[in-house]
């Protein structure tokens, strides 16, 4: 397991117009997510849904933003 950093594109996948380039973005190959801050992602239309998602240190967070990577979407 490591970390290392990409830099990368992501667009709204409602309207790829939109999007946002990220020039050091954190990979953690022992991770399942990645972080991007809310207010980068609501810039380019990407807004929160409320779901809960179990952290690797037993708490809960909330309140995750919509993603769509490769043509897979999530919640």
């Amino acid at each position: 397991m490591g970390t290392f950093h990409v830099g990368c594109q992501i667009e709204n996948h409602k309207n790829s117009r939109q999007s946002l380039k990220i020039k050091k973005l954190l990979v953690d190959t022992g991770a399942v997510h990645t972080w991007i801050r809310d207010t980068k992602l609501m810039k380019i239309g990407i807004m929160p849904v409320k779901k809960d998602v179990p952290l690797s240190n037993g708490q809960w967070s909330i309140d995750h933003p919509q993603y769509w990577i490769h043509g897979d979407s999530g919640q």
